[in-house]
């Protein structure tokens, strides 16, 4: 097979541009209706009708041998549970009319110091949000090797612009331009 010269190469290309511009500009000069004057538009008059709207529909007739349908229920939002190492308190286990007074706040502790000493321990123990992402970004991520492979061929894949393939290679005439563009950027397997 007979190698062409790059110069060659280039000036073929740029000839067969050049002939496709002008292919193109003579096609929009020349285009039917492009020397017509502007057509007179048309207009289309609607006119909206009041109708007369129905007799009222009766009413239908009551539910007989049915059950009534039932109410529909409000919908309950969680609630969050207050955590169980901070609070504990006691639910009343009489009904609320037969309470007959409050009982003192220093009876019953609303906060057990023990438990808070213990959840106060282990958020501590626990590294802050600052230290676990610095220890995420410390740590590069490596790559598996089915991964390097993966970018290995990717960064090595050339298509045959002979046979159109490269970016934009599948549009007729109008690939000219790209592969002319692979060619210049080394993207055409030799």
């Amino acid at each position: 097979m007979r190698r062409i010269s790059p110069t060659r190469r280039a000036a073929v290309l740029m000839l067969t541009l050049l002939v496709h511009t002008g292919i193109l500009w003579l096609m929009m000069q020349f285009r039917p209706g492009a020397g017509n004057p502007v057509a007179p538009q048309q207009r289309l008059m609607v006119q909206l009708i009041a109708e007369p709207r129905p007799a009222a529909t009766p009413p239908l007739p009551a539910r007989t041998g049915l059950a009534p349908r039932p109410e529909p229920r409000p919908i309950r939002q969680p609630v969050e549970a207050p955590p169980a190492a901070t609070i504990t308190a006691a639910l009343p286990t009489e009904p609320a009319a037969s309470v007959a007074a409050p009982e003192p706040a220093a009876s019953k502790p609303w906060l057990d110091p023990e438990k808070t000493r213990l959840a106060v321990r282990q958020l501590a123990a626990q590294p802050s949000m600052r230290e676990q992402a610095a220890q995420a970004s410390e740590a590069p991520r490596r790559l598996t090797a089915g991964e390097r492979f993966g970018q290995e061929v990717q960064q090595a894949a050339t298509g045959d612009c002979l046979k159109g393939e490269f970016l934009g290679g599948g549009m007729g005439l109008l690939s000219a331009p790209f592969w002319a563009l692979a060619e210049a950027r080394g993207k055409c397997r030799r």
